[in-house]
C-alpha cells in the first residue's frame, strides 16, 4: 500500500513538472513550420464562420425568396435620350431667369429715366441700409424665416435691402437718388417671384455710379458678424456684374518703373495693378511690363498674353508686389511698341488672346509733353481699335496732366488721377463703364439686337444657398424724344451704362435635370463653359470654408481616362460644336472612377453624348458608363402587383408618427430609418412640401408615404415616372416585412454588442436602416442615394461575388472599425437590391484568430499569429485593404501596402493607378502665397518710410495722408485673414487596383525573397483567397532589423504645378464667346475722357502727421 502512495506521488510530481513544458509546447510561433493543407484549412475556416454568420443574420434567402415573386425586365439605358431631355431641363432653368432679368432690366430703365433728379433729401434720409439691418428694422421682426425660400436665412418679403460700398457715403445725394427710384424694383422683384415656377433664388440689381447693391428677398448676406470687421463687398468688382458690363478683353499693363517711382507712388501703383488684374476674368488675357528706356516683362518668358484664370492672376500679382528697381527715364514710344506688340501676336501664338476688346493700361507718376507716346500710336492704332487707359499715380507738385489726358482722348480711353489709397478701388474700376461702351449700340429699340445675359463660373454663395452661379444682364440708361415733332411718335435713345442685374441658380438644382434613376451608378451628367471649365459635374466639390483662390477645374481633370489624351479629344470636340452643329457623340474610352469615399478605383468604357446650349453658351454631356448599360424594371403582368403596391406604400410608412422624415428616430433603443433616393418619383402639389423654391424639390419618404396613403387610387396623377414608382413600391413591397422580421430577431444573438447595425436597399431607391444601440449623432449611415454609395459601387465592380467584407475609412488613432458584410441579388446581370449589417471589427479579428490555431502534433498547436512580433496575419479585400488583422485595432481599414510595402511589389495582382485632384487644398507658404497680396500694407509702410528719406519735402503731407489710409486699408484687408489660410493645390492620388481573376479560389501564392541589406536572409509570405467573398488570407513574416522596406504611402501627395514658363504646356483648348461686341466708334453724347480725385488735406491731418514724424524721428 505504501508502495502505491510512492507511486501515485512520484506520478503526480512528473505531471506537475511536465505540465509547464506542456503549455509551452502547445504554443509554436515559427511561421515556416506553416504547411500549405494548414494555410488553406485557415482560409476554409475563416470561410466558414464568416459565410454561417452571414446566412444566420443576413438570412438572405429569405429575401431571395421574396424578390422572386416579381417578374422583372431588363430595359436598356438610352443615353442619347437622356442628354437630349438633361439639355432640355438646362434650357429650360436658363430661359426662366433670362425672363426674370429682361424683367428687371426693364423696369430699372424705366424707373431711372421717369426719376426727377432735382428732389431734396433729409440729412439722413432712410431706407433699408443693410449695416443698419441688424439694430434698426430687427426691431419690428422684418427679418423671418420664409421656409419657401431657406431653411436656414433669415429674409425680408416686403422689401428689398440696399447695400452702399464702404468708402461711399451713405447719405450722399447721388446714393439717395440711387435708393429712391432702385426702390421701384421692388414690385418687379415681388411679381418675379411669385410668378417663379420654383427656382428663383435671390434677385439683385447693382448700380455703376454708386455701387450700390440692392438685393431681393432682403437679408444681411454682405455684413459680417463682427462689427470690428469692414464689410468689403462692392458688387462693381463681382465676375457677375464685370461679365456683364463688358465683351472679354486683351489687356496689356503697362508700368512705368522710371526713377521717380518710388516710396508712395509705386506703392500705389502696385495696389492699382493688382486691383486691376482682379478685375479680370476667365474670358480676358493680360500680361504686364515695365518701362524705362527699356522695356521689360515682369515674368520674362511670358512674352505674350496669358488667360486671366484665378492661377495665373495670383501668380501676376505676386510678381508685381515684389518689382524694385525704379530707375532712369521712362520711354513712352518704346514701351507702347512693345504693348501693341503683344496684343497683335496674341491671336497666332496657341490661342492666347480673347478675340475681342483690347486696351493698354498705363500706370505712371508723370510724363512731360503734350501727347505721349503719339509716334506709336499714330503707328499702331491708327483706327483707334485699342482703347489706352491712363492713370496718373501720386500726389505731383503741378502734374502734368496734358500728356495722359491726350493719350487716353486720342484713344478711346479714359485719364484717372490715383492720390491715395483710398482712391484706388473706385478709380481702377470706372474703366468698366467706359468698356461697356460698344454693348449701347446693340441693344433692341431703333431695330437693334437685344443682349445676351452672361453666365459666370461657379461659386459658394455667401447666404447659405451652397454652390451657385449667376446670370445676369447688363441695364443701360434710357433718354426720350419726339419723332418727327410728332407728340404721339415717342422712341428712346441709349446713352449710358446704368448697372447689371443678376439672379442666382443653384448648381444642384441644374445637377438635377438629368434623370438620376436611370444614371445607375457610375454614370454622369455635366456641364463645361466655353474655356473647358467646369460648371457642374459629381466629382466638382462645393467649396467650403476659406479658399482665397478657388481653383479653376477642367473638364480634363475630373473625367479620368486610361490614356488621358482621350478627355483632351472629348474636350475638343465638344468646344467645336456650333449653333449650325449642335450635338455630338458617342464617343467612347476607357475612364476611371473612384468609389468607396475615393478609396478604390474602377475601370470601364464609358460613352459620351453632348450638345450646345447656344444662348448659354455652354455645353452640357452625358456619361454612361458600360457598368450602366441597363436596369431592372418591373413587369406589369406580375401577379398580384396591386396588393404588392399597396404593401409597397406601407414600407414608405416612418417608424413612428412624430418622426421628422429627414433624420433618425431617436426615441427607440433601436434606431430606425427609411428613406428614398433624391429622384423624381411624383410632383407633390407644392401645398404637401415645405422646402425653399429655390431648390429642384424631391419629396421625403414620408411626404411620398402622407400622400400616397392619402390618395391610394390617384397618386400616380402626380406621379408621372409610372415605370420608376412601380419599382420602388414593388421591390419594397416584397421585402420590407421580411427584413424587419429578420432585424428583429437580432436582439437573441449570443453576442448582440457585435452587432453595430443593419441596412437593406434596392436599385429602385429605398433604404431602409437599423442602428442596434442608441445613437446621438443624427447622419444617415449613407448617402440618400444610396447607389452612389460602397452598398451598390462594391458588388457591382466585383459581379462574380456573392459575400463582401468592406472596412471603413479611418484614421490610425481611432478606435474600433465597423466592418459592412453584404450580399447582393442579382436579377438578369442586374442587381436588384442588398442586404448588410454593420460588425465590430473584433468579431473578424477572432474568426481570423480562432482559425488560425493550427493542431501540429497531440500535444501542439501553431498558432502563429499569437506572435505580432515575427509574424503578420490578417484578412484583406480585393483592393488590398486589411480588413482585420493580427496587428490589433492599428491597421484596420488601411491599405495593405502602409503595412508591408514589399508585398504590393512582389504581388503580381496589384496594378498602380495615379490620378490627380486638382482640388484638393494645401496650407498656405509663404514663398507662393496666393495672399501675398494681403501683406502689402506693411510692406508699404517701410515702402514709406524709405521714399520719406529721400523726399523730405513732401514729407508731411504723403506722409499724413496716405498713412491714415494705409492703416485703414490694412484694417480692411486683415479683417478677411482667418486664422488658418490654406489654399488650391494639385495632388497626385495613389490607388491599386487589384485583379481577382488572377488569383483562383483554393490556389495559394507564395513568394520567398532575399532581403535587400542582408544577403543570407530571405523573407516569404503566402496569400490564398478566401472562397466566394472579396477576401484574402495573407501571411507573412513581420519585419526585421536587416529585412525592412519602406511603406508604400497611400498619402495625396502635393503636385508641382509650378508652371515653366520659358518651355510652357499648350494652351487648353477653349473656345472664344459667343458674342463679341468690341465697337470702338461709339460713344455716347458729351462723354468724357478724364476725371480725378482731388482731396484736399484737412489741418487735423497735417497735424497728426506732424507729430508723428517727429516722434519717429525725434
Amino acid at each position: 500500500m505504501t508502495d502505491f502512495k510512492y507511486l501515485g506521488f512520484i506520478l503526480l510530481t512528473i505531471f506537475i513538472l511536465w505540465l509547464p513544458f506542456g503549455q509551452a509546447s502547445n504554443e509554436v510561433y515559427n511561421y515556416r513550420q506553416l504547411r500549405e493543407s494548414d494555410f488553406q484549412g485557415i482560409a476554409d475556416k475563416i470561410h466558414t464562420k464568416i459565410r454561417d454568420y452571414a446566412k444566420k443574420t443576413l438570412q438572405a434567402e429569405k429575401i431571395e425568396e421574396q424578390l422572386k415573386k416579381l417578374n422583372y425586365i431588363v430595359k436598356t439605358v438610352d443615353g442619347q435620350t437622356l442628354e437630349t431631355d438633361f439639355s432640355a431641363g438646362l434650357e429650360s432653368v436658363f430661359n426662366g431667369k433670362q425672363k426674370i432679368l429682361e424683367n428687371i432690366k426693364h423696369k430699372a430703365e424705366k424707373a431711372e429715366m421717369d426719376y426727377n433728379y432735382d428732389q431734396t433729401f433729409d440729412e439722413e434720409h432712410a431706407y433699408f441700409n443693410m449695416r443698419d439691418i441688424k439694430t434698426q428694422y430687427n426691431e419690428n421682426q422684418s427679418l423671418v424665416i420664409v421656409p419657401k425660400f431657406s431653411d436656414n436665412v433669415r429674409v425680408n418679403f416686403t422689401h428689398s435691402f440696399v447695400q452702399v460700398p464702404t468708402n461711399v457715403y451713405a447719405y450722399k445725394k447721388s446714393v439717395l437718388d440711387q435708393v429712391t427710384w432702385g426702390a421701384e424694383l421692388d414690385e418687379t422683384f415681388e411679381g418675379n417671384f411669385k410668378n417663379s415656377s420654383g427656382s428663383l433664388l435671390y434677385q439683385y440689381f447693382g448700380d455703376a455710379s454708386t455701387g450700390i447693391f440692392r438685393i431681393f428677398p432682403g437679408n444681411i448676406m454682405g455684413v459680417k458678424e463682427d462689427e470690428h470687421k469692414t464689410d468689403l463687398y462692392d458688387c462693381r468688382r463681382r465676375v457677375w456684374y464685370i461679365q456683364a458690363a463688358a465683351s472679354a478683353k486683351d489687356i496689356v499693363i503697362v508700368l512705368d518703373l522710371s526713377g521717380s517711382m518710388i516710396g508712395n507712388n509705386i506703392g500705389i501703383a502696385k495696389i492699382a495693378i493688382s486691383s486691376l488684374i482682379d478685375t479680370l476674368q476667365e474670358n480676358d488675357y493680360f500680361n504686364v511690363i515695365t518701362i524705362n528706356t527699356e522695356v521689360k516683362y515682369i515674368v520674362p518668358c511670358i512674352k505674350y498674353l496669358i488667360q486671366a484664370t484665378k492661377e495665373n492672376k495670383e501668380m501676376m500679382k505676386r510678381v508685381v508686389q515684389n518689382l524694385t528697381e525704379a530707375a532712369e527715364i521712362v520711354d513712352v514710344n518704346k514701351g507702347m511698341d512693345e504693348a501693341f506688340k503683344i496684343l497683335n501676336i496674341g491671336p497666332s501664338i496657341n490661342r492666347t488672346s480673347a478675340g475681342c476688346n483690347k486696351a493698354i493700361m498705363f500706370v505712371t507718376d508723370g510724363i512731360e509733353g503734350t501727347y505721349a507716346g503719339q509716334e506709336s500710336f499714330e503707328k499702331n492704332n491708327p483706327n483707334k481699335d485699342v482703347r489706352v487707359f491712363s492713370y496718373l499715380v501720386g500726389r505731383i507738385k503741378n502734374p502734368n496732366e496734358k500728356a495722359l489726358k491726350k493719350m487716353s482722348c486720342e484713344n478711346n480711353g479714359f485719364f484717372y488721377k490715383i492720390e491715395t489709397l483710398g482712391n484706388i478701388w473706385d478709380t481702377v474700376l470706372d474703366y468698366i463703364r467706359v468698356m461697356s461702351r460698344p454693348l449701347i449700340p446693340n441693344l433692341k429699340d431703333s431695330g437693334r439686337k437685344e443682349l445676351k445675359p452672361t453666365y459666370t463660373p461657379a461659386y459658394l454663395d455667401s447666404a447659405g444657398f451652397g454652390m451657385v452661379m449667376t446670370i445676369s444682364l447688363s441695364v443701360f440708361k434710357k433718354i426720350s424724344y419726339i419723332h418727327n415733332e410728332d407728340p404721339n411718335d415717342v422712341r428712346y435713345l441709349y446713352e449710358g451704362f446704368l448697372g447689371v442685374a443678376g439672379t442666382d441658380i443653384s448648381l444642384k438644382n441644374l445637377k438635377d435635370q438629368v434623370d438620376q434613376s436611370k444614371l445607375g451608378v457610375f454614370s454622369r451628367g455635366f456641364v463645361i463653359n466655353n474655356n473647358g471649365f467646369v460648371l457642374i459635374h459629381p466629382k466638382f466639390r462645393d467649396q467650403s470654408g476659406y479658399l482665397p483662390v478657388p481653383p479653376n477645374v477642367l473638364i480634363d481633370e475630373l473625367e479620368s481616362a486610361q490614356d488621358q489624351e482621350d478627355t483632351s479629344a472629348l474636350k475638343k470636340q465638344m468646344l467645336k460644336l456650333t449653333a449650325d452643329d449642335l450635338e455630338g457623340g458617342p464617343v467612347e474610352f476607357i475612364t476611371r472612377s473612384t468609389y468607396d469615399d475615393g478609396r478604390k478605383v474602377y475601370s470601364g468604357k464609358t460613352k459620351y453624348w453632348y450638345k450646345l446650349l447656344p444662348d448659354a453658351d455652354l455645353v452640357s454631356a452625358l456619361a454612361l458608363d458600360e457598368i450602366d448599360n441597363t436596369y431592372l424594371a418591373v413587369d406589369e403582368s406580375t401577379l398580384e402587383l396591386k396588393a404588392i403596391k399597396e404593401k409597397g406604400i406601407e414600407a414608405l410608412k416612418p417608424p413612428v408618427d412624430d418622426f421628422d422624415y429627414d433624420y433618425w428616430n431617436l426615441t427607440k433603443t433601436n434606431t430606425s430609418f427609411v428613406t428614398i433616393a433624391p429622384w423624381n418619383y411624383c410632383n407633390l402639389p407644392e401645398s404637401l412640401h415645405n422646402k425653399p423654391l429655390g431648390m429642384k424639390f424631391y419629396p421625403t419618404v414620408g411626404e411620398i408615404y402622407t400622400f400616397m396613403s392619402k390618395n391610394p387610387t390617384d397618386y400616380e396623377k402626380h406621379c408621372k415616372d409610372k415605370e420608376l414608382v412601380t419599382r420602388l413600391l414593388a421591390m419594397a413591397g416584397v421585402t420590407s416585412e421580411t427584413v424587419d422580421k429578420i432585424w428583429s430577431q437580432f436582439q437573441f444573438d449570443e453576442d448582440p454588442d457585435m452587432i453595430q447595425g443593419a441596412f437593406f436597399a434596392t436599385s429602385s431607391g429605398y433604404q431602409k436602416y437599423l442602428s442596434y444601440h442608441n445613437h446621438t449623432d443624427p447622419s444617415p449611415p449613407f448617402n440618400r442615394d444610396i447607389l452612389r454609395t460602397k452598398v451598390f459601387e462594391t458588388p457591382i465592380t466585383n459581379p462574380d461575388i456573392n459575400l463582401f467584407l468592406s472596412s471603413s475609412a479611418r484614421d490610425k488613432t481611432v478606435g474600433p472599425v465597423k466592418i459592412s458584410i453584404m450580399h447582393p441579388f442579382w436579377k438578369q446581370k442586374n442587381i436588384a437590391a442588398v442586404t448588410g449589417i454593420e460588425i465590430n471589427s473584433q468579431l473578424i479579428y477572432n474568426y481570423l484568430m480562432e482559425s488560425a490555431e493550427i493542431k501540429m502534433t497531440e500535444f501542439s498547436t501553431l498558432a502563429i499569429c499569437k506572435d505580432t512580433e515575427n509574424a503578420f496575419c490578417g484578412v484583406i479585400d480585393e483592393h488590398g485593404y486589411i480588413i482585420t488583422s493580427n496587428q490589433g485595432e492599428a491597421y484596420t481599414g488601411q491599405f495593405i501596402g502602409e503595412r508591408l510595402g514589399e508585398i504590393v511589389d512582389a504581388l503580381p495582382f496589384f496594378t498602380k493607378i495615379e490620378l490627380e485632384d486638382a482640388q484638393a487644398e494645401c496650407p498656405l507658404s509663404d514663398e507662393v502665397s496666393a495672399a501675398n497680396i494681403l501683406l502689402t500694407p506693411a510692406k508699404l509702410i517701410f515702402g514709406f518710410i524709405t521714399g520719406l528719406c529721400k523726399t523730405c519735402y513732401w514729407l508731411v503731407i504723403q506722409f499724413g495722408i496716405v498713412l491714415i489710409s494705409l492703416f485703414e486699408h490694412a484694417q480692411r484687408v486683415y479683417a478677411e485673414v482667418p486664422k488658418t489660410i490654406r489654399v488650391s493645390c494639385t495632388k497626385t492620388m495613389p490607388f491599386y487596383q487589384f485583379d481577382m481573376s488572377k488569383i483562383q479560389n483554393g490556389k495559394i501564392f507564395q513568394e520567398t525573397y532575399k532581403c535587400e541589406d542582408c544577403s543570407d536572409k530571405t523573407k516569404d509570405f503566402k496569400l490564398i483567397r478566401i472562397n466566394d467573398t472579396n477576401t484574402m488570407l495573407l501571411m507573412a513574416e513581420a519585419d526585421s532589423n536587416c529585412c525592412y522596406k519602406k511603406r508604400v504611402s497611400m498619402n495625396h501627395v502635393k503636385k508641382d504645378s509650378t508652371i515653366d514658363w520659358c518651355n510652357p504646356p499648350e494652351q487648353p483648348y477653349r473656345r472664344s464667346p459667343a458674342v463679341c461686341l468690341n465697337d470702338t466708334t461709339s460713344k455716347p453724347e458729351n462723354a468724357k475722357c478724364g476725371s480725378g480725385f482731388v482731396e484736399k488735406p484737412s489741418i487735423l491731418v497735417l497735424t497728426i502727421a506732424f507729430m508723428l514724424v517727429c516722434f519717429v524721428f525725434g
